[in-house]
């Protein structure tokens, strides 16, 4: 985590920034679209969960954490499927549109 976003947060935080960062890598994973003809609609099922983990996310760390939450779907996206992943993130990152500073 860069060191302006984890500044303000206590280590409590911290730990739950990366709980909830994991629980959106897990949605990933488990998607049930996944590797079905509906793939490319990542959150579809999971979208409600996602938007309160968003809001939470800014709560602790503003823009920089959910940036940074975003970034690391994306990274676990790409190990699966490559150039797909961009287009699969994107789900998240419209998901998120008006929480905080987030803007689609």
């Amino acid at each position: 985590m860069k060191p302006d976003a984890a500044a303000a947060m206590s280590p409590d935080d911290i730990e739950l920034a990366g709980q909830l960062v994991a629980e959106l890598v897990n949605m990933a994973a488990n998607d049930p679209l996944r590797d079905t003809v509906h793939a490319d609609c990542y959150l579809r099922q999971t979208r409600d969960r996602a938007h309160e983990i968003g809001v939470e996310l800014d709560r602790l760390g503003g823009f920089e954490l959910m940036v940074l939450a975003c970034d690391a779907v994306r990274g676990y996206l790409t190990q699966l499927y490559g150039a797909e992943a961009g287009h699969l993130a994107r789900g998240l990152e419209m998901n998120w549109h008006g929480i905080g500073q987030w803007r689609d």
